[in-house]
């Protein structure tokens, strides 16, 4: 990925951050797109062109690639929502990638990268997988040469229970980690698919260059959560 200029949007998220900061040991050149500057204070001292945007407003969008000659997009800019209400999170999880799909298309932007989730398995209605699922139509109907879709699994491996999403938190070895696994899901023994940080980076840089249209499921394996 040497010399590849790539626009991350939601680049301060843990996994987008550490992609960026391999990318950039790697040779390529990184515009991060932001809503909060001060959080990304490390990325600039690494090199990282920082654009500061909502993802939910088409223009910002546009700001972070219009000029810059980009050769892939990538977004991981998510509101994680699980209640029946998808008026939220369809703002961010639909819109902004329709934003981020169309400014591909207008500055001819060969590649685009759209980070998913292996919750669009789950049972029953729910903002975050009937988001992500309406994003993912969008990706594949769209008019970029070359996507793909990565389905991450539950991102571990932080060492820092209060990144994850749902308390209270069980303690476990996990990867050679003692980490907070979330009490997800709620059936005794359901099998908890994870992912750890690591993993989720390299996936991420491979996508630059994989094959494209495709769909893909990243994990590391399954856990057992007691119920």
């Amino acid at each position: 990925i040497e010399g590849k200029r790539i626009a991350i949007y939601g680049a301060t998220s843990k996994v987008a951050r550490l992609t960026a900061m391999k990318a950039m040991g790697q040779g390529a050149e990184v515009v991060a797109f932001v809503r909060n500057q001060s959080r990304a204070e490390s990325l600039r001292k690494a090199g990282a062109e920082i654009v500061v945007g909502d993802i939910t407003n088409r223009k910002d969008v546009e700001k972070a690639v219009d000029g810059r000659a980009i050769d892939v997009t990538i977004n991981f800019t998510a509101v994680f929502n699980l209640s029946s209400d998808a008026s939220k999170s369809r703002a961010v999880n639909v819109n902004g990638e329709e934003y981020v799909l169309n400014a591909n298309e207008q500055f001819y932007i060969p590649r685009h990268i759209f980070i998913s989730t292996t919750g669009v398995h789950m049972e029953g209605p729910n903002a975050y997988k009937d988001t992500k699922l309406e994003a993912e139509r969008l990706v594949k109907n769209s008019q970029v040469p070359e996507w793909l879709i990565l389905r991450f699994a539950n991102v571990i491996g932080t060492e820092d229970p209060s990144d994850l999403w749902n308390n209270p938190f069980l303690t476990r070895e996990v990867l050679g980690r003692r980490i907070g696994l979330s009490k997800i899901p709620s059936k005794k023994n359901a099998p908890f698919p994870y992912l750890g940080i690591d993993t989720a980076t390299e996936a991420t840089l491979k996508a630059i260059t994989a094959m494209p249209n495709q769909t893909i499921t990243i994990l590391d394996g399954f856990y057992t959560v007691d119920g």
